[in-house]
């Protein structure tokens, strides 16, 4: 059941990994499609709007969100195998 967030609260909010988490695959297929067919060109990536922190607060306040605090925080995720 879902729970409504009551102020003050904290919503964590694990969004992405990084831009370049797949490079230099995700340029290779990119230019692969915009080859194919260029009105698919990065057109079904939205959320590469907010990846970054003030276009994510943006959002949050337009969501009627008041004052977010948004904050990135940088890190990295070890593989032990490449199976990971």
């Amino acid at each position: 059941m879902l729970q409504p967030i009551i102020p003050p609260s904290r919503l964590p909010w694990d969004h992405d990994l990084g831009r370049k988490l797949f490079e230099p695959a995700d340029d290779k297929f990119w230019q692969a499609v915009r080859r194919e067919d260029p009105e698919l060109f990065k057109s079904i990536k939205p959320w590469n709007r907010i990846v970054e922190p003030d276009p994510l607060r943006a959002l949050l306040v337009e969501c009627g969100v008041t004052d977010p605090v948004v904050v990135a925080e940088p890190g990295t995720h070890l593989f032990d195998i490449p199976e990971d």
